[in-house]
């Protein structure tokens, strides 16, 4: 008896924030079983984007964070701009594809307009009661090259000679965790270089196609755009504006390394 009791709140937890979801327009294109709910006034629902398609940029109706303050570098810090970000770099751990902890530091640096993208879609993500955890920010030339060293496929590993917007600060990797912090299952983990990762696999759950659905529309409506064969990869519009950098990821000056980020 307890145990379906358990299970049925539950249920009715997620239902809600299913919900909550659909009422914020963080999954569009999709509605719940049953008749269709009218759209609201003035505004006619847009149609999801094919899978790997950006959805149309718009204009945010989010209030941006303070402008950000670049370094030397022309990066931000990203848990400077927004602590409310988890921040889990699993290249600053042996959790990653190499199994070596190739950063120094649990840091996200991006470059100010990214960053300051990132923190709307946050406040969007606050709203239906999730919020995002960074996986991967900047990332310096030198280790792009590693990992093309060990991965030379271009579908996942940028190739060094050319670079990746990682290595720009205007690329990020993404997914999102629930108002208590448990990640969302979003069918796959980060980094699994197999057809499960790519926008349009099929083989999942309803529960981790909307999960899915609902990080790519958030990000989408802040101007992100989605890779292909990456769900929890995102890019800047804007990237081309900005340089290759192979500067190292260091803690911020007068914290010890080990308190670097939003670690949670």
């Amino acid at each position: 008896m307890t145990r379906a009791l358990i299970r049925l709140a539950v249920l009715l937890v997620i239902a809600g924030l299913v919900a909550y979801a659909f009422e914020r327009g963080l999954v569009p294109g999709v509605a719940p079983s049953g008749p269709a709910a009218p759209a609201a006034p003035g505004a006619p629902p847009s149609p999801a984007p094919p899978p790997g398609v950006a959805p149309a940029p718009a204009t945010s109706t989010v209030p941006a964070p303070a402008a950000p303050v670049a370094d030397a570098t022309g990066l931000v810090d990203l848990a400077v701009v927004d602590s409310s970000i988890r921040i889990d770099m699993r290249y600053a751990s042996r959790n990653n594809f190499l199994h070596e902890t190739l950063y120094p530091v649990n840091r996200c640096l991006l470059r100010p307009g990214t960053a300051a993208r990132l923190a709307r879609v946050q406040v969007r993500l606050i709203e239906a009661r999730l919020g995002l955890v960074v996986w991967d920010c900047y990332r310096p030339l030198s280790i792009q090259q590693r990992m093309w060293d060990y991965v030379k496929d271009p579908r996942y590993v940028a190739d060094p000679k050319e670079g990746s917007k990682h290595n720009r600060g205007a690329a990020v990797d993404v997914s999102m965790v629930q108002l208590l912090g448990r990640e969302m299952d979003m069918g796959g983990d980060f980094d699994d270089f197999s057809e499960r990762s790519h926008r349009g696999y099929e083989e999942l759950s309803d529960l981790q196609k909307r999960n899915r659905r609902i990080l790519e529309n958030a990000m989408g409506l802040e101007g992100f755009v989605p890779l292909s064969t990456e769900w929890w990869h995102f890019d800047d519009p804007e990237w081309s504006r900005y340089d290759l950098l192979d500067e190292p990821l260091e803690p911020p000056q007068g914290r010890p390394a080990g308190e670097t980020g939003v670690a949670r």
